[in-house]
């Protein structure tokens, strides 16, 4: 019975070592990866800040209203540059929440933003780099989309009864591909050429499935900074912003966008 007893307490022993050891190897690496991102972030708010100087000073940024003076001047010459182009362009306005498609400095559609999120690094970056980073447009570079981009296809009149039975068959299967992809949650990454990227997702009152996306976004941007960290380097930090909005706005935003778009942002 002793025996037993004893043999129990070494077992229990065991376990709890072990549970504790565990418990600290994570603990150490918890501690390790918030200091690693801290550092990661105060990193690129010095790249943004140093990439952005300009030679000559702007005195006056300090002063309130002379930068919110500033700032609606940088994103209105950025508006005015892309008037200039013949191709659709996006104009992002987080301070009056609106979204809208523009050619040629003429809005052809717009869209409310119901909610966004941004990194806390756009509020530590200098003025001065915030103004000439929204005073010009930038590109969207990539992207990436949980649906399809071109909804719309030309179909041609079938030649003879085969081909008219395929075409049924294909219709039907396009028809529940498509059900497929409205059971999903819609989302859409842009990234743009100076390094932020955007999101669009369907609300969350709306779009509750979008949380699963967040997550799994989540996840792999842990394993992706985990990776680096082993390897003794500071994680990668892209600064982001996240828009809200109905599902047929995001939607129509994400199709009415050509390749390489051009995009100015209103913070």
């Amino acid at each position: 019975m002793f025996k037993e007893y004893f043999d129990k307490v070494v077992k229990h022993y065991k376990n709890a070592r072990f549970i504790w050891i565990v418990s600290g190897i994570l603990f150490v690496f918890a501690v390790v990866y918030t200091i690693a991102n801290i550092m990661s972030i105060n990193k690129k708010i010095d790249e943004i800040n140093l990439h952005y100087q300009t030679e000559t000073p702007m005195p006056g940024n300090e002063l309130p209203g002379v930068y919110k003076l500033r700032k609606e001047s940088a994103f209105w010459q950025s508006r005015l540059a892309m008037a200039k182009s013949d191709s659709i362009c996006v104009t992002i306005d987080l301070v009056d929440s609106v979204v809208c498609l523009e050619l040629q400095g003429v809005v052809m559609h717009s869209a409310a933003i119901r909610n966004y999120f941004k990194s806390e690094l756009f509020e530590a970056l200098k003025p001065e780099a915030i103004l000439n980073i929204i005073g010009q447009p930038t590109l969207v570079v990539s992207h990436e989309a949980s649906f399809s981009k071109d909804p719309i296809k030309l179909k041609k009149a079938p030649k003879d009864t085969a081909e008219a039975n395929a075409a049924v068959v294909q219709e039907v299967l396009e028809q529940k591909q498509a059900e497929e992809e409205e059971a999903k949650p819609l989302y859409y990454n842009l990234v743009l050429n100076n390094g932020v990227q955007i999101t669009f997702s369907e609300e969350h009152a709306e779009g509750w499935k979008t949380i699963p996306y967040l997550l799994k976004q989540k996840i792999k941007t842990i394993e992706k900074n985990s990776i680096q960290i082993s390897k003794f380097k500071l994680p990668d930090y892209t600064p982001s912003i996240i828009i809200e909005m109905t599902r047929e706005d995001a939607a129509s935003i994400f199709r009415g966008l050509p390749e390489n778009a051009s995009l100015a942002l209103r913070l």
